[in-house]
């Protein structure tokens, strides 16, 4: 919670390079402590954002990130992974999924919020997804989007990008 971890640093880095557009309805999937969430919601200020998580913790500190920076176009819902948001759909998602369950490398929530994103996408929605370069998630995003490329990588990270075009 007190510190920027690599991986976001990159995906911000990234989302400066490709900036959000001004209207976007950008969706945080994990949104943690929500500097991503703020990021968008700055990026987007003619937009809206929702920031989601299935920690009550992370939720609480997404909303406090938000009302410290006096943020008016987002906010922080208690969700595992979409539940709550219902049919909402967004132009945009930017996510830094987890990929461990205790020790082992897990791609089921990986993949559950690559295959969510993609169905709350609107045509030509964009994904951007920040993950550890030893992951694989790009059959993963190939299923679901039919596209992905790496915007972005070093030693550690890759940010993935994929376009909904149904």
């Amino acid at each position: 919670w007190t510190a920027l971890d690599d991986g976001t640093r990159l995906l911000i880095e990234t989302l400066q390079a490709h900036a959000l557009r001004d209207d976007d309805r950008v969706l945080d999937l994990g949104s943690g402590s929500g500097v991503l969430t703020l990021l968008a919601a700055r990026q987007a200020p003619e937009g809206y954002v929702v920031g989601v998580d299935a920690d009550c913790r992370a939720v609480e500190a997404t909303r406090r990130t938000l009302a410290h920076n006096r943020v008016e176009n987002a906010e922080a819902v208690l969700s595992d992974v979409t539940e709550a948001l219902g049919e909402r759909t967004f132009s945009a998602v930017v996510t830094n999924p987890p990929f461990h369950r205790e020790q082992a490398t897990n791609y089921v929530i990986g993949g559950q919020i690559i295959r969510e994103a993609a169905r709350h996408l609107e045509r030509r929605g964009r994904l951007y997804l920040v993950a550890n370069a030893f992951l694989r998630y790009e059959p993963i995003l190939l299923e679901a989007f039919g596209n992905a490329e790496v915007l972005a990588e070093n030693s550690r990270f890759k940010v993935w990008h994929a376009v909904q075009w149904h």
